[in-house]
């Protein structure tokens, strides 16, 4: 059996928003329930568990499209089932570590959804 080596590109990962793990997060957590965060008895989380399944490829496609990333569905899908697998398992590491380093304050998807709710809104009239 080969051994997979895939890691997300650079060039794919840079143009990922912190704040998109957030998103990515509650939105998992919308389709399969609160305790995708917490860990089994051998330290692993349901959103480990998931990368693969419908649920998790569902939430993962709903935050593209929500804040119109379609090329990072594009390329998601342009990978062989091997490397979306290895892509699932990078993508709930990266989640996770961003909720495991405990940080004050908001959370960079609450900034940017403020910004966007900001951006929306009609100028004052002075």
């Amino acid at each position: 059996m080969p051994i997979f080596k895939y890691t997300i590109p650079d060039e794919v990962r840079s143009r990922i928003p912190d704040w998109f793990y957030y998103a990515f997060a509650g939105e998992y957590t919308a389709v399969c329930g609160e305790d995708v965060l917490s860990s089994d008895e051998l330290g692993v989380s349901r959103l480990e568990y998931g990368g693969g399944t419908a649920g998790f490829c569902e939430a993962f496609r709903a935050v593209c499209r929500r804040f119109q990333m379609d090329w990072l569905i594009e390329y998601y899908d342009s990978l062989p089932w091997y490397d979306s697998d290895l892509f699932d398992a990078e993508l709930a590491s990266e989640t996770l570590r961003r909720f495991r380093s405990p940080t004050h304050g908001a959370t960079p998807y609450y900034l940017h959804l403020l910004e966007e709710a900001r951006a929306a809104e009609p100028p004052q009239a002075t």
